[in-house]
């Protein structure tokens, strides 16, 4: 059983030093996802807990971050899928490392040249999953036509891939944060993404291109 380590809200505030103010403000901002405050039953009650990689992780950026920009310009930053942008593929194709032969793939799974942000995140895993696993046709097909049909239901970002091998098979799946999982003794875990920080990253290396 794989499970992600937590951290408690009393052991966070101690260990980056930041105030029970700032956690909250900053989650009223959307800089932290609802979805990463996690109650759980305790002795003295109920106490909330956090993943502790990710939280981690995001509360140092935005203390590395938050004296070069606002909170609202952070919260951009973090939640970019709020943000109505669509982006011509073969514009960005180089921004996400995506190899040309793959672009044809995507513009021909999708019947279309111009993706949004949620899209462009799984063409972005595409590419990555590419250059790391060396996807046949058939996966890479595969992989798209499971990120279509995820797109087509998803609202925002806040979502964990894994990707797997169950004898010569590719399997992709979607779930919710946080989720615990266990694969069957036949399948192999090749990788795990969560979409939150996907998302951050892809907006980074996209900061200077703007499709209408």
């Amino acid at each position: 059983m794989m499970q992600e380590e937590l951290i408690s809200k009393k052991d966070l505030l101690l260990e980056t030093g930041i105030s029970y103010g700032q956690l909250y403000r900053w989650k009223r901002q959307h800089l932290i996802p609802d979805s990463w405050f996690i109650k759980k039953s305790s002795f003295t009650g109920q106490e909330t807990f956090f993943p502790k990689e990710k939280i981690l992780a995001r509360i140092q950026a935005i203390l590395e971050m938050k004296d070069a920009h606002s909170l609202d310009e952070l919260a951009a930053m973090f939640t970019p899928t709020s943000v109505d942008r669509n982006f011509v593929l073969m514009d960005v194709s180089e921004a996400i490392g995506l190899r040309s032969s793959l672009v044809e793939v995507c513009i021909k799974v999708w019947e279309k040249y111009r993706f949004s942000f949620l899209e462009l995140l799984m063409i972005d895993l595409l590419a990555e999953l590419d250059a790391k696993l060396k996807l046949t046709e058939e996966e890479v097909e595969g992989w798209l036509l499971s990120a279509k049909r995820w797109t087509s239901e998803l609202s925002g970002a806040d979502r964990q891939i894994l990707v797997c091998r169950k004898k010569d098979v590719m399997l992709y799946f979607m779930l919710d944060v946080p989720a615990r999982f266990s694969l069957d003794q036949g399948s192999q875990l090749l990788a795990a993404y969560d979409l939150s920080e996907r998302s951050k990253d892809l907006q980074m290396k996209l900061q200077n291109i703007v499709e209408g």
